[in-house]
């Protein structure tokens, strides 16, 4: 095909022309891959979030007060019913709450927030333990730590770095209270993994645009043949 002329401007063919769109918008298209992948590679992701809790025991058997409402991301240590977190029995020393994350991933940190039973400030975790396990029986210990007074009042996190290891159940142990009653909790627990990968969905898209753009330029060289 001949390109044409018409006074001082040159005309490509149509087929180079719609040839070199199909490119810029293959590269167009690769670039913002590349660019939403590289993002998701690098959020890190809470792991426990929406994952069910079993505890050794929580107060009067109340919803308010379940044990599920470590892991679901509401972080509000309000007054009772307006606010999100587990609590024990009364007079329950070392109880437990134990996170199951539906199958194994490679935990390096934990975050984790106590709880104050809102305005009434009068029960809470003092000192604590984790543990993590690949089958929810056997039980290894990666942090023994405490809440200081001013973190229980505040509702202030802690962050805490554990050997990566692949795991599927995460415990904590509440050893000793705040408050009169006894009682211990928990607002929040998080768990975040070492790395993280791209979803296999975003390396199959990589390859269709791929093949995609190795079609355009093939039908490239077939028409310059």
């Amino acid at each position: 095909m001949l390109w044409t002329t018409t006074g001082n401007r040159i005309t490509p063919p149509a087929a180079h022309f719609r040839s070199v769109v199909r490119g810029f918008a293959f590269i167009a298209l690769l670039g913002g891959f590349i660019s939403i992948g590289t993002g998701a590679a690098q959020a890190q992701a809470d792991v426990a979030l929406g994952k069910p809790v079993t505890a050794s025991s929580w107060l009067d058997n109340l919803p308010i007060f379940a044990p599920n409402n470590i892991t679901n991301g509401l972080t509000t240590d309000g007054v009772q019913a307006d606010g999100s977190y587990w609590l024990s029995a009364y007079y329950e020393n070392s109880a437990t709450a134990t996170i199951d994350l539906g199958r194994t991933y490679e935990i390096a940190s934990i975050a984790l927030e106590d709880t104050h039973n809102g305005t009434h400030n009068d029960c809470g975790t003092q000192d604590f333990r984790i543990g993590v396990s690949r089958d929810g029986v056997s039980f290894t210990t990666v942090v023994t730590s405490s809440f200081t007074n001013t973190e229980w009042a505040n509702d202030t996190w802690q962050t805490l770095s554990i050997p990566a290891a692949d795991v599927q159940y995460i415990r904590f142990y509440a050893d000793s209270c705040y408050g009169p009653f006894g009682i211990v909790g928990l607002t929040e627990l998080e768990a975040f993994q070492a790395t993280s990968t791209p979803e296999p969905s975003g390396i199959a898209m990589l390859a269709g645009f791929g093949i995609a753009g190795a079609g355009v330029f093939a039908k490239r060289r077939r028409a310059r043949g």
